[in-house]
């Protein structure tokens, strides 16, 4: 089969998202960030050489916080807040030329978190079941910890979408 044959190298159409191929790259950690959660330099480097390389879509950020209360356990991207704005917009800058996609998987980690003397708040999650990792139990959510969370979710993802990601993010 011809390159140009191959399905897998032909353009693809997910919804609004129009993609050069159907090659991608999933969210992980790279722990690339400047150990503030920002994507920096080399962080936005390696999304562009995945462009250049000719990925359809590239996803980055696994686990990317949205919220106060979900303090990484390694080193994650913090998107809970306004600062990392002008990095995901030079990621976005850098992968678009070529045709690539970009996108971000935002999360809030609930009892995955370790509780973080930083923000002196304690892990959430929709129970109060001990995490087997870090074995800590988390304060079981209510009405409020709920719609917080739901709203950390929405204001993340318009923060994300504002940078010219092409892709919206994703839990």
């Amino acid at each position: 089969m011809s390159a140009a044959a191959d399905p897998v190298l032909q353009p693809f159409k997910l919804e609004h998202l129009a993609l050069r191929n159907r090659i991608m790259s999933t969210a992980h950690t790279s722990a690339m960030g400047d150990g503030e959660g920002m994507p920096v330099d080399r962080y936005q480097a390696c999304q562009e050489e995945k462009e250049k390389g000719g990925i359809g879509l590239t996803m980055f950020g696994g686990s990317s916080n949205v919220s106060i209360d979900s303090p990484s356990i390694m080193p994650q991207l913090n998107l809970g807040i306004a600062r990392p704005a002008p990095h995901l917009r030079r990621i976005a800058e850098r992968v678009h030329p070529q045709g690539s996609a970009v996108m971000v998987q935002i999360t809030h980690l609930m009892r995955r978190g370790a509780f973080s003397m930083d923000a002196h708040l304690p892990i959430i999650a929709r129970s109060p079941i001990r995490e087997t990792l870090h074995r800590s139990i988390p304060k079981e959510m209510d009405e409020f910890d709920i719609k917080r969370v739901m709203g950390d979710y929405v204001a993340c993802a318009l923060r994300c979408r504002d940078t010219g990601l092409s892709a919206r993010c994703t839990t």
